[in-house]
């Protein structure tokens, strides 16, 4: 009888040595295996390989990548109309008259102290870094606009850094350290502060959770198909929200960000 391997077509004296070549050959595990054309990896067949694309990173990146074109085509001339308005109605709020009373109101509010223009980039690198949990990442941008009222915006003198006068436009105002009252029309100067930050924190954060879904699926028994489900189902959790983090500072985008900052701060 013929004992040939069919992908090296090396001839062997019985099936068992002929097995155990399949099984550890180098040289013939390289001819018949599949490469993942995304990060490279070699497989021995089709059916790994699709077993891999669950949980390979740059699959799902580029799969995440093509849905997010897709939506940036539908909804591009929608959020441009929306976002012409928006800036229509900021324009006539800036020309409004604000009487003293409202100014006064304003400058209670507003710590003298602490300055938007005090605030160190070192200084907010540390804060999200130690403050930017798992639990806030997940709880997406208004959990962000909550950690950055708590740990930012709430001064220690009990009073406020930045304050929303108007939630349905979202303006804020800010007082500089000369104690002139400034407009912050969708708190853009305050994003502007914490967005490098956020985005640094929210990149470890993102990436030690896709690291430990990748474990764990390893991890995880074939036959356990329900694990295995809930592990993709959560890392395209963790991707949504990761695109909150890179979208903070992008008005097109960050509404739920800048809407809860105008809740939690008028």
């Amino acid at each position: 009888m013929d004992f040939t391997c069919e992908f090296c077509l090396s001839e062997f004296k019985d099936k068992y040595t002929l097995k155990n070549h399949i099984i550890r050959s180098k040289k013939c595990i390289k001819l018949r295996s599949i490469k993942c054309e995304y990060c490279e990896i070699l497989f021995n067949s089709s059916k790994d390989l699709e077993e891999h694309y669950l949980i390979c990173k740059d699959y799902i990146i580029k799969k995440l990548n093509d849905e997010l074109n897709i939506l940036n085509k539908e909804y591009k001339q929608q959020i441009e109309r929306l976002q012409d308005r928006i800036d229509s109605l900021a324009k006539e709020a800036i020309n409004r008259p604000t009487n003293s009373s409202t100014v006064n109101h304003i400058r209670n509010n507003l710590s003298m102290m602490y300055t938007l223009e005090d605030i160190k980039e070192e200084e907010l690198m540390e804060l999200f870094s130690e403050n930017l949990t798992e639990k806030v990442f997940m709880s997406g941008q208004k959990g962000l606009a909550k950690l950055c009222t708590e740990k930012i915006i709430n001064t220690k003198d009990s009073k406020k850094l930045i304050c929303c006068t108007d939630i349905s436009r979202r303006k804020f105002k800010y007082m500089d350290k000369k104690g002139n009252v400034n407009e912050d029309v969708e708190a853009r100067d305050f994003v502007d502060k914490v967005t490098k930050p956020i985005k640094e924190a929210g990149k470890k954060v993102y990436n030690t959770m896709i690291s430990n879904i990748n474990d764990e699926r390893v991890q995880a028994r074939d036959d356990d198909y329900g694990k295995k489900e809930r592990l993709i189902d959560k890392s395209f959790q963790v991707m949504d929200r990761y695109k909150d983090i890179i979208n903070i500072d992008d008005p097109k985008y960050n509404c739920d960000f800048t809407n809860e900052l105008a809740i939690l701060n008028k």
